[in-house]
């Protein structure tokens, strides 16, 4: 239940984020969603298979790692996508520099 609060604050930043680089809104909704839950199954997958050798034997405490490492792979995400979509609109050059430079 604590991990559809964090899937809709993170779909919301994914959605304000596509819509200020132009981008398919619907698109980085659901691959928001996406990026949390293939993080989320490859942490369980990862903390399955180091289970029988550590004292992770508390449910709880495997849900909230789990959800932990989600969440921080979708921001982390989020944030590599907001470098490279501000850094290749700082590159492009507008439209109207170009006309002026021909006059």
């Amino acid at each position: 239940m604590l991990g559809l609060i964090f899937i809709y604050f993170l779909d919301r930043a994914y959605l304000r984020l596509a819509e200020e680089h132009n981008k398919i809104k619907w698109l980085w909704a659901v691959l928001s969603v996406v990026f949390y839950y293939v993080l989320t199954f490859i942490a369980g997958f990862f903390i399955a298979l180091l289970a029988p050798y550590s004292v992770l034997s508390n449910d709880f405490l495997i849900s909230i790692i789990g959800v932990a490492i989600g969440v921080g792979g979708s921001i982390g995400i989020y944030k590599l996508l907001q470098h490279i979509w501000d850094k290749s609109v700082s590159l492009s050059i507008p439209d109207e520099a170009i006309l002026d430079n021909e006059i």
